[in-house]
């Protein structure tokens, strides 16, 4: 059975971080291919700002979408996101608009934005 793991972390909230880093190490240990994205180029001073909160939700969707180009989510037999924060909604975006079956985790779930 081929199965995916894919992390989405936060703004300031890396995959090294414990939420991130134990989730990933249980995935690994149960077989799971890991993934993770690391986002790069997000503006300074983004909490409370919504615009940039915005900016950053398309950058790491930009990013995402970059990381997926030669990935057939499909071809997997089990699939799972993990997101945090930011992550969280990239998640959920790509998983709403793939064909495959993905399976969410969602630390600290942001509101989708309008973008």
């Amino acid at each position: 059975m081929s199965k995916l793991a894919v992390f989405f972390p936060g703004i300031g909230y890396t995959a090294d971080r414990p939420l991130l880093h134990f989730c990933r190490r249980l995935a690994a240990e149960l077989g799971y291919e890991i993934k993770l994205l690391p986002y790069s180029g997000f503006p300074q001073q983004v909490r409370g700002d919504r615009s940039k909160m915005e900016e950053c939700f398309r950058i790491a969707l930009t990013q995402a979408g970059e990381m997926f180009a030669d990935t057939d989510l499909t071809a997997y037999d089990d699939v799972l996101f993990v997101g945090k924060s930011v992550g969280t909604i990239v998640a959920a975006k790509i998983a709403a608009e793939s064909a495959a079956q993905i399976r969410l985790v969602l630390y600290t779930p942001l509101v989708h934005f309008s973008c």
